[in-house]
């Protein structure tokens, strides 16, 4: 238990617990989908392997919003630029493999989030997204993202993790500081990042972690008064 700051009166060197910022791939939501991946690539015409590295390798240009989907989708498969017109409804087609491999909603996590609320705990949501997921969350699972006090997309900011301004970027629209605010994650490479900025940190096991209170009382101090 980190007993470097205050509690919620200033007394007993207790964290102040101000905020707590979710991920939303893999904590918001289930692990990504293994039949959508598989399905992405068979559609790819690569091997797995060859199909893992490709994705990832020019992910960050997408989750940043430099490019959109299907010129993402036409780097990943090596295609000429000239010729993206040539495969949209592949590109399409992969859009939207990609997009329902990662929205499956953990609606465990999503109560957790909404208790923190109730309890006067601002909320956010800091995510590496492209522009097309974005927009399906926004549109499709508005009653989810209408509870948080903050929503960070990647592509809407030109930023992504674990850059150190991303998280700067989130604590200043949450009107926190760092020390006071939780950020939860999936990935060791965004915790790691966070850290460097002063953030508090729990890493998520996706399929293990189910949130609760004691996690957060684990960080941070106890916040269940």
């Amino acid at each position: 238990m980190d007993k470097s700051g205050t509690d919620n009166d200033g007394r007993n060197g207790l964290v102040v617990l101000k905020a707590v910022v979710f991920d939303f791939g893999q904590v918001l939501t289930l692990t990504q989908d293994e039949r959508r991946v598989n399905n992405m690539q068979k559609l790819s015409g690569l091997s797995m392997d060859e199909f893992r590295k490709r994705y990832e390798r020019f992910r960050g240009e997408y989750d940043r919003g430099v490019i959109d989907g299907r010129e993402y989708w036409n780097l990943v498969l090596g295609h000429s630029r000239a010729r993206i017109e040539d495969f949209i409804p592949l590109y399409d087609a992969l859009i939207f493999e990609d997009i329902h491999s990662w929205v499956r909603i953990n609606r465990r996590s999503v109560s957790f989030a909404r208790l923190l609320r109730d309890r006067g705990i601002k909320i956010a949501i800091l995510s590496n997204m492209p522009r097309d997921m974005g927009r399906y969350v926004r549109e499709y699972h508005g009653d989810i993202v209408e509870i948080f006090n903050e929503i960070i997309f990647s592509f809407e900011i030109g930023m992504i993790k674990p850059e150190e301004g991303i998280y700067r970027y989130c604590v200043e629209r949450l009107e926190t500081s760092a020390g006071d605010t939780l950020f939860i994650d999936d990935s060791s490479v965004n915790i790691e990042g966070a850290k460097r900025v002063g953030l508090k940190t729990f890493q998520f096991v996706p399929g293990v972690t189910d949130l609760s209170f004691g996690i957060v009382d684990e960080v941070v101090g106890d916040v269940t008064d």
